[in-house]
């Protein structure tokens, strides 16, 4: 599926006038390939043709090649767009820039949008770009970009580190005091956030202990089979009711 990539470049690049990514001049040859490894694509937004072969050009180069067209789709979708012109007395050259009776495209307009917009537009490369064939280093760019993902974990890794430390990025109310009352129950961050998440509030935390140990219930299970009012209320009276034994308890 490379050739279909390569087949939307191509016609990206003959339509545009100009060889892609000429706006990244700061980036040398191994770092342009990088970004394009990245998911980075010409940008079509000032191309003065019909959205719909921009859409089966954007096609073309999918970051997953199972999505990319095959060549007689490709022949299928253009050909298709095609037909309905061949009465339209113009040249062959200039075919692309039209769309059947059925689109809402000015064939005239389109025409003349373009021919100004290519005539202004001086062709141009990137200085980084060799316009022969040659051998690609890929394990150098596979390096890079296990590098690169390497990075990107390690950030990942020290923002989530850093998220779990400020507790109130589950909610606002949470202090410190109230941080070490959840932890000392055996709630961790994600475990306390996804009970903050069904309603619950940072001082509810005896609250979650006993629906968790007691009630032996998960947040998914409390959100979706029971009334949080009713629960609170049996909690309330359980709660009383320890309260008066520990009272009533004989010293020993």
């Amino acid at each position: 599926m490379s050739d279909i990539y390569s087949f939307g470049i191509v016609a990206c690049e003959l339509l545009a006038n100009v060889y892609p990514y000429t706006e990244y001049q700061d980036l040398d040859e191994l770092g342009l390939t990088i970004k394009i490894c990245q998911g980075l694509r010409p940008n079509m937004d000032e191309l003065k043709i019909p959205q719909v072969f921009k859409d089966v050009i954007e096609k073309c180069w999918d970051a997953d090649p199972i999505k990319r067209p095959s060549a007689e789709k490709l022949e299928e979708d253009f050909y298709k767009n095609l037909n309905g012109i061949e009465n339209l007395n113009v040249d062959f050259s200039y075919e692309l820039f039209s769309l059947p009776p059925e689109v809402p495209y000015n064939y005239e307009a389109i025409e003349k949008d373009y021919n100004c917009w290519s005539q202004s537009t001086p062709y141009k490369m990137h200085s980084a770009i060799v316009p022969t064939s040659k051998k690609i280093d890929t394990n150098e760019i596979n390096s890079k970009l296990s590098e690169d993902l390497e990075s990107l974990r390690i950030t990942d890794t020290i923002k989530t580190n850093q998220e779990q430390n400020n507790w109130t990025n589950i909610h606002p109310n949470f202090t410190e005091k109230l941080t070490q009352s959840w932890t000392n129950r055996n709630f961790n961050y994600f475990q306390t956030q996804e009970w903050i998440n069904i309603g619950l509030q940072p001082a509810d935390y005896n609250f979650c202990a006993w629906l968790r140990d007691t009630k032996q219930l998960t947040p998914e299970q409390v959100l979706n089979h029971y009334n949080l009012e009713q629960l609170n209320q049996e909690f309330f009276n359980w709660w009383q009711t320890q309260q008066q034994a520990q009272i009533e308890q004989p010293p020993k």
